[in-house]
């Protein structure tokens, strides 16, 4: 009985079971950190370490797992970064008024 259901519906179950896998995979894909960390532009005077300091709020990691976290998700070949340099670090997106020092202007 079960080898003519096996013969009868092999390929529709296989399919089945590539399908749910493919669709597992993704999912996965998807939970991963690729929009939940933050990007930022290093700016003039940055040091990994003034990095971390300035997002000490936002990390539950010590500053040293911070920068080492930072060196390795951005490969840096050295931890030596310049103004321009694009670095992802380890904190949830923040909105950008939360981020940024601004005044309001009034009339």
């Amino acid at each position: 009985m079960l080898t003519i259901i096996w013969k009868k519906y092999s390929y529709i179950l296989v399919l089945l079971l590539l399908v749910l896998f493919i669709s597992f995979t993704i999912l996965l894909k998807l939970d991963t950190n690729g929009d939940q960390y933050q990007q930022i532009t290093v700016e003039k005077g940055d040091t990994l370490w003034t990095i971390a300091d300035k997002y000490s709020d936002h990390y539950t990691m010590s500053k040293e797992d911070f920068i080492d976290w930072v060196g390795t998700e951005n490969n840096l070949v050295s931890y030596q970064i310049k103004a321009g340099d694009s670095l992802t670090v380890p904190v949830k997106n923040i909105s950008a008024y939360e981020n940024t020092d601004y005044q309001l202007a009034s009339e």
